[in-house]
């Protein structure tokens, strides 16, 4: 049962990185970002294997733009537990057990919408927050590496939680958030 989660898992961050490519593509008008496909060369599938997969993020024409954020399997599996445990405990306490994270960490979480495509909007549009918190998260420039799990609420139909950190490497002893 534990490898059937695990590919539920697969299959919804599957879906968030395609949601991220087209959601690229529509920006700037061209394919281009697509032709990565989304994926470090594991062919995209996410069936089990523990390894990471890339978002590559458009540069802008004098170079700046967002870097490359890559999605960790352990920082995933923090992600899930916190959900699992109804947030009562942030997927950045649980870090340390999956491996050690340095620098900024972050957790954006977004209740409601059902799609990848709809989540990832939500936290970017971020409405209702004058501040703007999630897509100022999101977008931060010091991010390298992230996690992400969903799974269905009672109330508010899906819940979504992403986990950020600036460094983190699995299975090594970390700091705790």
């Amino acid at each position: 049962s534990v490898s059937s989660d695990d590919d539920d898992d697969d299959d919804d961050v599957d879906e968030l990185l395609a949601s991220v490519d087209r959601l690229d593509d529509s920006a700037d008008g061209s394919a281009a970002a697509a032709g990565d496909g989304g994926s470090d060369g594991d062919g995209g599938g996410g069936g089990g294997g523990g390894g990471a997969k890339r978002v590559k993020q458009e540069r802008d024409d004098d170079g700046g733009g967002l870097p490359e954020l890559t999605l960790v399997n352990g920082m995933c599996k923090a992600a899930r537990r916190a959900l699992d445990d109804d947030m009562r405990v942030s997927c950045l306490q649980l870090l340390p057990e999956y491996g050690g994270a340095a620098g900024a960490l972050e957790q954006v979480v977004t209740y409601g919408p059902e799609t990848a495509d709809d989540v990832l909007l939500q936290l970017l549009i971020d409405d209702g927050n004058a501040a703007r918190t999630n897509r100022r998260i999101l977008c931060g420039e010091h991010f390298r590496a992230f996690g992400v799990a969903v799974k269905p609420h009672p109330e508010y139909d899906m819940v979504a939680v992403v986990c950020l950190a600036e460094m983190f490497a699995e299975g090594v002893i970390g700091v705790k958030a």
